[in-house]
């Protein structure tokens, strides 16, 4: 089995302006007839979304339209935030959202979802 990577020719690290993890949900809620509803944990293995926007000139944005159509919501190996020392590997849930800014430049804004247990 081949892994993918983020390619090398992308940013390595989002902008601190903006980067955010957020707590893995794992909670399943069941109805009950009288009272308040019950909650129970799933699992404690479950994917913990992070959101982050990369600057990007004309070619890297090209390179990560190529990169984001070859993963098609697939899994890669991607620098870990916060940490540039390991990767995690990660899925791209949706595309991401391209806002073109002054200049040649463009803010590339992600949502990835890091599974558990994967680093390197």
């Amino acid at each position: 089995m081949a892994f993918t990577y983020w390619p090398s020719g992308l940013p390595q690290a989002f902008q601190n302006d903006g980067y955010g993890e957020r707590s893995a949900d794992n909670t399943i809620e069941a109805k009950v007839d009288h009272g308040p509803s019950r909650l129970r944990r799933v699992s404690t293995a479950n994917m913990t979304p992070i959101t982050g926007t990369f600057i990007m000139n004309d070619a890297q944005k090209e390179l990560f339209d190529t990169f984001s159509k070859s993963v098609e919501a697939g899994s890669f190996w991607f620098p870990k935030p916060l940490d540039d020392t390991k990767q995690v590997y990660v899925r791209m849930p949706m595309d991401g959202i391209s806002t073109r800014r002054s200049g040649l430049e463009w803010a590339v804004s992600l949502r990835l979802e890091v599974w558990p247990h994967a680093e390197q």
